[in-house]
């Protein structure tokens, strides 16, 4: 059964395409929906800075109001707006025919201006508002969107380089996984010729049947490190697929070796970002006492009023000023939500703090685990040398009858084993100097 599922893994592995690692980071540079989320958070920092700043022009606003009432203020009010009231609408008439009768006209109450009939009435206007001081409000709220934006920015380069540090990782371990399926391969192969040879032997008497049962054991135990190969492979392809949003990702070239800068400088997007935010934090703090300070502002309106639709000159009005207005107390509210915009800029400042010490922290963690890893790798060359060197001579030993089939396997075993461990320390040496390349705040293509 196992032969059967490896001859139908076989021609998908001879028919995968090989992806180099910058295909690969395009791929997941350009399909990965965190990172688009990320920059979508530029994008709305962009309208807020937008929006804030178009707030230093003002508004122009165009209305309408209808109203139908027999108030006898409003309807006076109306009529004079409309340019049409008459000595009538002040009881004139009353005053007149009171006069006449020898009655006092001044104790009379005028039936024509207390009683007026219902009237409609349309006011059409286009008004114009600008706030012309408003207490340093809107430039700290404009220079604190800004430092928003740029902190946006900053954080998605951040991840950008995050994701491309896990993309080499990813790559770099399905390199790996590959080169650990070949080697197993091989390793297969050659305890199938151990298998063979002993076979062979066993019929000239120079070999036992247990060294025949020991070579077929060694073979099963090598079909089942291949399997196992063979699953890790397709488990590494299928998270290159994840990472690059893309199914059709079904294979990888070599390993991508990252070159470190001569120049080391710790610079690092999430400690100018935390920078950004400490520096938003204190504008906001700013803008907050804005209302300490009086608001100086300006308006201009146009319009037409009438108790019938019109764009009659003769029915139209403006009204222009300018304005001031001082908060004498609204008993304690600004002086609290001042405190709290200093305490979260303080905490802001900490928090940067906090960045660059963890940032100095990673970097030598990183420089540390670098140095570790190519010490491995270095061992890791020399045992694998040792390794193939100790089996050669044993197959020769075995041909010669000067060792046994159980000694032979073992040897085999161990050269394999230091084949995978050369493969894994290969690829976590490179994925090391990546990361501290992330940690000095530099990219892996950089």
């Amino acid at each position: 059964m196992k032969k059967v599922l490896f001859a139908l893994y076989l021609p998908i592995l001879l028919a995968a395409r090989e992806y180099g690692f910058e295909e690969i980071l395009e791929k997941a540079l350009t399909n990965n929906n965190s990172l688009k989320a990320k920059k979508i958070d530029i994008e709305i920092a962009k309208s807020r800075v937008s929006e804030i700043s178009a707030k230093k022009f003002g508004e122009l606003n165009i209305g309408h109001n209808y109203t139908r009432t027999n108030h006898a203020g409003y309807v006076f009010m109306n009529k004079l707006s409309s340019r049409e009231a008459t000595f009538a609408d002040f009881g004139f008439g009353d005053f007149l025919s009171a006069q006449a009768s020898g009655q006092n006209p001044l104790s009379i109450t005028p039936d024509e201006l207390n009683n007026p009939k219902p009237r409609d009435n349309y006011e059409s206007f286009v008004e114009y508002k600008l706030p012309i001081f408003a207490g340093f409000a809107l430039s700290n709220q404009e220079a604190a969107a800004k430092k928003i934006e740029e902190a946006a920015k900053l954080f998605a380069a951040k991840d950008e380089k995050a994701l491309a540090v896990e993309t080499l990782r990813a790559y770099n371990n399905a390199v790996a996984a590959q080169k650990y399926l070949e080697a197993m391969r091989v390793s297969k192969k050659s305890v199938e010729m151990i298998v063979s040879n002993t076979s062979e032997m066993l019929k000239e008497k120079l070999a036992s049947k247990t060294d025949l049962m020991e070579a077929e054991y060694a073979d099963s135990v090598s079909r089942a490190r291949l399997f196992e190969a063979e699953k890790n492979y397709e488990v590494a392809i299928s998270y290159l697929k994840f990472l690059t949003d893309d199914e059709a990702v079904d294979g990888v070239g070599g390993f991508f070796e990252p070159r470190l800068n001569k120049t080391i400088e710790l610079k690092r997007d999430d400690i100018a970002a935390k920078s950004a935010i400490k520096d938003a934090s204190k504008k906001i703090s700013d803008a907050s006492s804005a209302d300490f300070y009086p608001k100086v502002f300006a308006f201009a309106k146009y319009g037409y009023n009438d108790n019938s639709l019109t764009l009659s000159s003769s029915k139209d009005f403006y009204l222009a000023g300018v304005g001031i207005s001082y908060n004498i107390t609204d008993f304690g509210a600004t002086s609290a939500k001042t405190e709290g915009a200093r305490a979260e800029f303080l905490k802001a400042s900490y928090d940067e703090a906090a960045t660059k010490s963890f940032a100095k922290f990673e970097l030598k963690q990183k420089e540390l685990e670098l140095k570790q890893k190519e010490l491995q790798l270095s061992e890791a060359k020399s045992a694998k040398a040792l390794a193939s060197n100790i089996f050669e001579n044993y197959k020769i030993k075995y041909k010669n009858g000067l060792t046994s089939v159980s000694d032979l396997v073992k040897k085999e075993a161990e050269d394999s084993l230091s084949q995978a461990a050369l493969i894994g320390a290969t690829a976590a040496y490179l994925n090391a100097k990546a990361e501290y390349k992330y940690a000095l705040g530099q990219g892996v293509k950089e």
